[in-house]
């Protein structure tokens, strides 16, 4: 560690970064993952939740009924692509989607939709 004497780095400008939709549904699908690997039984406390983020931490205990909401909600949200993530880019939600086909639970509207178009399911107008 150092001194700063004031002479703080520049922001860092991110204006020509262009997000890869493959590293973006890569780390949703091992956030997914790491959700569906949590049971009832786990010793898992659930720190901080909200629309846009989970926290959690090992404990020695099992998790609360609260707790087992929480997880089993968060885990529905991402097994069936909808709540914060109905705002992801619809090839993103595709590519996600063709990745969780694993999950007896996922079924979402990207399951029903046979049209390739990159403008959304079949059944929508």
């Amino acid at each position: 560690m150092g001194v700063s004497n004031h002479d703080y780095p520049t922001r860092d400008d991110l204006r020509d970064y262009v997000k890869n939709p493959d590293y973006q549904v890569k780390g949703l699908l091992a956030v997914c993952i790491a959700l569906t690997k949590i049971e009832p039984e786990s010793q898992i406390k659930v720190n901080y939740s909200s629309p846009d983020a989970i926290i959690t931490n090992k404990i020695r205990g099992n998790m609360t009924k609260e707790e087992w909401t929480i997880i089993t909600d968060k885990t529905k949200e991402f097994t069936e692509i909808n709540g914060n993530l109905s705002a992801l880019l619809i090839q993103i939600k595709k590519q996600l989607c063709n990745a969780l086909t694993i999950y007896k639970d996922h079924f979402c509207e990207w399951c029903a939709s046979t049209d390739e178009d990159i403008n959304g399911p079949a059944d929508q107008d």
